[in-house]
This record gives C-alpha cells, structure tokens and sequence, in this order.
C-alpha cells in the first residue's frame, strides 16, 4: 500500500502543470475569459467574437467578422457598448486589430501565451455562437503542423492549427486559451459538410497574433488568388493524366495573379519556378516565402491537355 501511496505521489508532481484546467479553477477561467471578451456588432448585427489584448483597448477579432467595414462596435460585459475602429488586418491568418474607444477606465485583457500548445493539451475559447451569449468550450490540437484552408470570405488561404473542437458560427475571432487563460490562437472556422459540422476547428497561431499587436499595420499575404483541389479530389484532375498530378484550380479570384495571366477554371498547376506540386501545403508554404513583385515560373497543363509555361507577378491579396 505504501508503494501505490508513493506512486500515485509522484505521478502527481510529475503530471505537467497547466494541462488540464482543474473544476476549482473553472469557474476562474471563465471570468477571466468573460471579463476580457467582446461581442463584435457590424452595422448593429452580431457578427462574431472577439477579446482584449491591452488594456488601453486593441482587441482582436478575425477579419472575415469585419470583412464589409461597416460600422464596427463592440460589447463588452464590463464596459457595454462601444464604437471601434479597424487599425490593421492579417487576411493570411484572419486577423483583425480594433481600437475600442475608452471613457478613460482600462479594459480587463489576455495574455499572449510565450509557448505553442501541444498535442494532449486542454485548449478553451470563449464566444457567443449562434447568438448565444458567453459559451466556453473545450478542445485540443488535431495536428502538430500548421496547414492552409481556404477562406471564403477572405478570399485566400489562412495557415491554421487543426483542432478537436465543435465550433458554431459566432465563436470566429474568439481567444483559444490554455488552463491559464494566456492566448494560443483565435478562432476561425471550421469543418464543414453540407452545412454540418464536422468536430474539426481551425484557429490561427499565436506567432501572428503578437506581430500584428506589435506591428500594428495590415500586412502583405502573398496569394496566387486561387483555389486548390489536390488530385485525389476531384476526377477532372485524375483524367487528364495517367498518373494524377499536380493542384487543380477549382476556384480563381478576379484581378488575382492566375486570372490575370489568363489561367482558367480546370487548369492544373503543375510546378512553380520547377519544383513539383502535390500538396495544397506545399504549394502555398512556397508562394508565400516570396515578396510582393516577385515573379513566378508556373507551370500549367491547360484543359486540352497541354503543357505550357506561365510567368505571373505575385501580389499581396490586400491588392485585388
């Protein structure tokens, strides 16, 4: 008996600490969250979450939530209703800095976390879905690495962590915490499938959250301005091909890049500057290592079966 006193001892020291938030500090993890959230309004409609990163007012959402720039007030539960302004955007991470004005009291906020969190870790976000007010949830990293999912109402790619997690609409621009409330990530959307959820969140790292509140100006998202089906998707990527290759364009953004070099719906993109693509990820990790001006060498099978190569000038999606 003494020896199962003594392991259940050490495996108690020994379980990482801020891993699980414990029932006595529940309801402490909710008020904090409560305290620094936002209800975000556009033109007087509830349009998504958001929550304090300094007390002199910056606030964070995601920039879909904002995407129509109408007016943008905010309600807070220990401050009410406020007008608010959009500093800067991050359409590369959905992400949008606000300045909510003051009457001279400072705002409750969260803390940016200084680790990423891990796989097995309890992570919490805090929103009003679906019009409900003050919602906690709870889920945790589905994938290590980051990876790109479209946004359509962006329209671009956001680089996102995957997680375990069932998110109605209303919860994007919410604070992902971890057990003690210091902010991993913001929530911006989900796994979907002909309009049912999917348990698979998707929310933006930290590392771009504390550069925008840093930098406070809209930075650049180098976009090919197109849509992405890798070719076990879709068949029209398969039959043109005997050996399936390449992204197909399922999707092209007018003024974008491919547009504008004449690329069409149905194109496949084979290579860029030489190097084979498969992989969405791939492809989007190396169109965004360049800069603004930088010209690409694609290449393009076109939907006759031809092979052809394309230069095209990348922009950053802030421009088209």
């Amino acid at each position: 008996m003494r020896r199962w006193g003594l392991l259940i001892l050490l495996l108690a020291i020994w379980t990482p600490a801020g891993t699980v938030c414990a029932q006595g500090d529940a309801s402490r993890l909710y008020r904090q969250l409560e305290a620094a959230s936002l209800e975000v309004l556009v033109e007087g409609r509830l349009s998504g979450s958001g929550w304090f990163a300094a007390s002199h007012g910056l606030a964070v959402t995601a920039a879909h939530v904002i995407k129509d720039r109408g007016r943008i007030e905010v309600l807070s539960p220990v401050a009410g209703r406020l007008k608010a302004r959009l500093v800067a955007t991050d359409l590369g991470h959905d992400l949008a800095l606000l300045l909510v004005e003051r009457s001279g009291d400072h705002f409750p906020y969260l803390d940016l976390a200084s680790t990423a969190p891990v796989l097995g870790e309890n992570l919490y976000l805090f929103g009003s879905p679906l019009f409900r007010h003050g919602l906690l949830v709870t889920g945790g990293l589905a994938k290590e690495e980051t990876q790109f999912e479209w946004n359509d109402r962006n329209h671009c790619y956001t680089e996102v962590h995957a997680l375990s997690a069932m998110t109605p609409e209303g919860f994007s621009g919410g604070a992902w915490v971890n057990a003690k409330g210091e902010v991993v990530g913001v929530q911006g959307g989900m796994m979907s499938w002909k309009g049912a959820l999917m348990g698979i969140a998707f929310m933006s790292p930290v590392e771009p959250v504390a550069r925008l509140l840093n930098d406070k100006r809209t930075g650049e998202t180098i976009s090919l301005g197109a849509m992405f089906s890798e070719p076990w998707e879709s068949p029209a990527a398969a039959t043109t091909s005997p050996e399936p290759e390449g992204l197909l364009v399922s999707q092209l953004v007018s003024g974008g890049p491919l547009a504008a070099a004449g690329i069409q719906k149905g194109d496949v993109l084979l290579a860029v500057n030489g190097q084979r693509v498969r992989y969405r990820d791939q492809l989007l990790r190396l169109v965004r290592r360049n800069q603004a001006g930088t010209q690409a060498m694609l290449t393009i099978r076109n939907r006759e079966g031809a092979v052809c190569e394309v230069r095209v000038e990348l922009h950053p999606r802030e421009n088209y």
